[in-house]
């Protein structure tokens, strides 16, 4: 990794340990295992076009979560299609779904080139009302 990636990379870390908030993710692969953990929600923007269709935006709503934190039984993980991500705010519990944006478009990538931070593609999915 160059300087400027090093300096990037760290700038980013730190940027995300200030906008953390606490976060639950469930991998599909172990639904009884919840991960809790703490990450940063944003969204992006995709513009999709099929061949012989109009171009079509879609928000996702991303969540930038730390590598090193997506571990079950001791092993780490990668994002899968249908894992869950739930977040509390206020009164609701807001769950998103990993899905991809389009058929071209990955449900996950890096969001640096060390490959320690997860930028990770979300739908909303449903609301629970916290008790």
């Amino acid at each position: 990794m160059s300087v400027i990636e090093n300096v990037l990379a760290v700038g980013l870390q730190a940027g995300l340990s200030l906008t953390a908030t606490s976060l639950t993710y469930t991998s599909i692969a172990d639904s009884e295992n919840p991960i809790d953990l703490m990450g940063t929600q944003g969204k992006k923007l995709f513009k999709i076009q099929e061949p012989g269709n109009p171009i079509i935006v879609v928000e996702s709503v991303d969540f930038l979560i730390f590598v090193s934190d997506l571990v079950l039984d001791g092993i780490l993980i990668k994002p899968q299609r249908n894992d869950e991500i739930a977040r509390i705010r206020g009164t609701k519990k807001l769950i998103y779904k990993v899905l991809p944006m389009g058929r071209e478009i990955p449900f996950f990538e890096y969001s640096d080139t060390g490959q320690t931070v997860f930028r990770i593609h979300t739908k909303a999915f449903r609301e629970e009302d916290v008790v």
